[in-house]
């Protein structure tokens, strides 16, 4: 994977838990073992970054989409890929993966 490949994935799942009032690049720049000079060597500002994981987004919503069959179709095909992506992100991620497993908030 290319190091912008790996910065944008980094970023990707931290805006994902995060959301991106909580995207710092330090961390980006963490999870891939950067210092945060080298990360805007690749992003010279939050914002080029911020595109990159919204064009990231955007290509993984149209691999699920397909350009054949009727609308209710490509409805499903699209829904069905959209569950592969939870399921392949969910396999990837740490931690328990059945409610009864996770701590209550009290």
């Amino acid at each position: 994977m290319e190091r912008q490949e790996e910065l944008v994935a980094a970023a990707y799942g931290l805006v994902a838990t995060r959301g991106f009032e909580g995207l710092r690049t330090r961390d980006v720049a963490g999870a891939v073992g950067l210092n945060v000079a080298t990360l805007h060597y690749y992003y010279p500002t939050k914002e080029a970054l911020i595109r990159g994981v919204v064009g990231h987004a955007m290509g993984r919503f149209r691999s699920t989409l397909s350009p054949a069959g009727s609308p209710g179709e490509q409805l499903r095909a699209h829904l069905g890929g959209l569950r592969r992506h939870g399921r392949a992100r969910l396999a990837r991620a740490p931690g328990p993966r059945d409610r009864r497993d996770r701590p209550r908030d009290r």
